[in-house]
């Protein structure tokens, strides 16, 4: 999960508001959050309107995870960012711990959790995906089937 995604739910959680009413008030096209919470970058022009409508400090925290989302994982640690939020601000020190669980919610955490299962099963490991396929389907309310197709 990237940091913008993981910090984009946050805000979305702080703010009690839901995806489609940030796209409107952002002016925002449809499933551009939704786009954004899987991973996906948005254009410039698009994050500059999302940022004009999340309150602060949430906007700084935005960008700060929209920048080092592009950065090598390999150099983050040694990476500071410092930013201003006017010429006569003086400039502020942003924490980049990218592993950090404070201040995540739930759902941020469980997003987080299925997509390190995603990765390790698209990494060949097969006991998890065979845990998956069968112990797993209970979480989601489905029947589990054994090996010869009748309901465990």
């Amino acid at each position: 999960m990237s940091r913008l995604s993981d910090r984009l739910q946050q805000v979305l959680d702080q703010l009690g508001s839901t995806a489609s009413a940030l796209e409107r008030s952002a002016e925002l096209p449809a499933m551009t959050i939704a786009h954004m919470l899987r991973g996906v970058h948005p254009r410039s022009e698009r994050f500059s309107k999302l940022l004009a409508v999340i309150p602060e400090p949430a906007a700084h925290d935005l960008l700060v995870a929209y920048l080092l989302d592009d950065c090598p994982e390999r150099w983050v640690p040694h990476v500071q960012i410092r930013m201003k939020g006017s010429p006569n601000e003086a400039a502020t020190e942003l924490p980049l711990n990218g592993n950090d669980t404070v201040g995540r919610t739930p759902a941020t955490q469980a997003r987080r959790v299925l997509d390190e299962m995603r990765s390790a099963i698209d990494s060949g490991d097969t006991e998890l995906a065979k845990w998956l396929a069968t112990t797993g389907q209970l979480f989601i309310g489905r029947k589990v089937f054994n090996s010869h197709g009748q309901a465990a």
